[in-house]
């Protein structure tokens, strides 16, 4: 089993992100939601974000490892969603606006997802 890795390092970068909200709600005290101040969006955007893909991504990554067990293809996918989070996050809480941080996150996220639903959908039809 290779996806719970993925799955547990995953889980480091949301609690990074979880701590970028914390840090900036007790710098700034606010107790919920961003206070009007840009960077505690950025930073509740960075972490609402990888909840919106990662799950999804991880639960194709787990299907895929399941349905071919092709170790280095899963590897690869758990690789470049963690990193590309890892850049999206960081990307994000820098700065509003385009950083390459957030382009290559978001192209990594893509990426390995649609590998894993073009791969999944494959495998899963190939076998009716």
């Amino acid at each position: 089993m290779i996806t719970p890795l993925y799955v547990a390092l995953n889980g480091l970068v949301l609690i990074g992100l979880a701590i970028c909200v914390v840090v900036f709600r007790v710098k700034h005290k606010v107790t919920i939601g961003d206070g009007g101040i840009a960077s505690g969006m950025q930073s509740m955007r960075a972490q609402a974000n990888f909840i919106e893909y990662v799950p999804l991504a991880l639960l194709l990554m787990a299907g895929y490892e399941y349905m071919s067990q092709d170790i280095m293809a899963v590897h690869i996918c758990g690789i470049v969603l963690t990193v590309g989070r890892i850049f999206h996050g960081y990307g994000l809480n820098k700065s509003g606006g385009p950083t390459i941080g957030r382009a290559v996150g978001t192209l990594a996220t893509w990426a390995v997802l649609i590998y894993l639903i073009v791969r999944v959908l494959w495998i899963s039809l190939g076998t009716l």
